[in-house]
């Protein structure tokens, strides 16, 4: 938020030109700047911190984004397998905070899965955001205000449903948008920000839009509109406040960081003169890049936890015959999710990496009409060309509907029942996902568990010996070492 303007710089914090040599963040290359150590306190742990990304290494690189298409990533080098593929020094982490899917599944911020009974604050009325530690709660800047915002509406109407995921998102994203804005002082114009250039490289498939129905598209942009304001009210309230608060000190502090203007939502965004005026708004293209672009982050066993917004992944094409893997690192340290991508295979240099955004066992109109329902593209890869195979179509049908009984059987407490199930679903499994796949690897780790569950005697220890070895190799691969699964692997079962 700093800026220069001749020999003149701005505080980030208070706006002033610091009278002397300026402070700045030893942790990024931000640009932002501090007039003294008072206003770089105040500005770095209530809004900077969040958004602070460390100094990148000039021999990460192992793939770019070419500008002319920001959507391709190709491998400067051969790449073998089970890699971990870099963009850039900070593309596994988040371009804003993610949103949780649900405050009951973890925690708001670092996505800690293991903690869920102990999230906290326990308030009276149900919290939009929960987390598994103070110094979670104290990093999550947007958090802080969304819950405000919640709780406040629910004294008012009880039955306010959860904003959606992406709508928090997108209005994070607008929000960063103006609080890493580079103000000139010298009335020029201002240089955009990085995350404005990645904002502006993301892609949006407008024209696959345009052919479909736009009314419920204009419907959530109004809402993000409505929302933002909201949002950027509360803050502006908050940094009005001059009297110590102790019940929402917090949300003063981070109010007192922000910029004290509410900016316009629906400023003209620089978009295809030809798109009809109603797609025309900034609001609508935030949407469309967050369609297009957000993951779902998922831990290791392939439960989906929420959404974000990742620099490598926006920059990694789809295929459903794909070269790399994509992975989140939830829960560790009070961090942000990040994400990593692996090679599956060999991958030649000045290759195109490409990951997979739906699941590859999966029957191709499923396929389709999840990436079209999603991301608003038809995929026309090699593999969605093949003729449908109706034993193929017959085989994952009866594995989806396997699996249900097993998770019933599983609620209810009837594990060994399980068993027979499991066992006679492993020929499908091989067939619809292969053995170098998640499902595999899961598949093998439901049979280990629930055998153990019998009696000595009653399972072959060498058989459950080998699908652990297996499983651990695959987790190993796609994960890389030291990820959450093969942990649990090597605690559990001392392999």
């Amino acid at each position: 938020m700093s800026s220069s303007s001749g020999n003149y710089i701005v505080c980030s914090n208070c706006f002033a030109i610091p009278p002397t040599t300026p402070l700045r963040c030893s942790r990024c290359t931000s640009v932002d700047s501090y007039c003294s150590k008072k206003c770089f306190s105040r500005h770095f742990k209530h809004l900077h911190k969040s958004l602070c990304t460390p100094k990148p290494s000039p021999n990460s690189n192992a793939i770019t984004s070419p500008s002319s298409s920001p959507r391709l990533t190709i491998a400067l080098a051969p790449i073998p397998p089970s890699t971990k593929i870099t963009a850039s020094p900070n593309s596994s982490l988040p371009l804003v905070p993610p949103v949780l899917l649900s405050s009951t599944t973890a925690c708001s911020w670092c996505f800690a899965s293991d903690t869920v009974t102990k999230l906290f604050p326990p308030t009276p009325t149900p919290s939009l955001h929960k987390y598994c530690s103070a110094k979670c709660q104290r990093s999550d800047f947007f958090g802080a205000f969304e819950n405000f915002i919640h709780n406040s509406t629910m004294k008012q109407n009880k039955s306010t449903p959860r904003p959606p995921p992406t709508l928090l998102l997108a209005n994070r994203l607008l929000s960063a948008l103006i609080i890493k804005e580079l103000p000139s002082s010298g009335g020029g114009p201002s240089p955009p920000s990085p995350l404005q250039v990645e904002f502006d490289s993301m892609e949006a498939n407008l024209d696959a839009v345009r052919s479909t129905d736009t009314t419920s598209l204009q419907h959530k942009a109004n809402d993000l509109e409505s929302y933002h304001r909201q949002f950027w009210s509360v803050i502006r309230m908050f940094r009005g406040v001059s009297e110590p608060s102790a019940p929402h000190q917090h949300l003063i502090d981070f109010a007192k960081s922000c910029l004290t203007v509410l900016p316009p939502a629906t400023a003209p965004a620089a978009l295809n003169p030809n798109l009809d005026l109603n797609l025309n708004s900034i609001n609508t293209l935030a949407i469309l890049k967050i369609y297009a672009n957000a993951a779902t982050i998922c831990d290791a066993s392939g439960n989906k936890l929420g959404v974000g917004l990742f620099s490598q992944l926006s920059g990694v094409n789809h295929s459903c015959s794909p070269n790399g893997h994509q992975s989140f690192v939830t829960g560790r340290n009070n961090r942000m999710p990040s994400l990593n991508i692996f090679s599956t295979r060999r991958i030649n240099a000045n290759e195109e990496v490409t990951v997979a955004y739906c699941d590859l066992g999966a029957p191709t109109d499923v396929r389709q009409k999840e990436l079209l329902g999603t991301y608003f593209f038809n995929c026309n890869c090699s593999k969605c060309q093949l003729p449908v195979d109706s034993t193929y179509l017959s085989t994952y049908n009866k594995c989806v509907e396997n699996e249900s009984k097993v998770l019933n059987l599983i609620d209810t407490g009837k594990y060994l029942s399980c068993l027979p199930i499991l066992r006679a679903m492993t020929p499908s499994v091989e067939t619809v996902w292969g053995r170098h796949s998640t499902q595999w690897g899961l598949h093998l780790l439901k049979i280990v568990k629930i055998s153990l569950l019998q009696e000595e005697g009653e399972f072959n220890q060498e058989e459950i010996q080998n699908f652990i070895v297996e499983a651990k190799g695959i987790f190993e691969k796609l994960f890389g070492p030291g990820n959450e699964i093969e942990i649990m692997i090597r605690e559990n079962y001392a392999i």
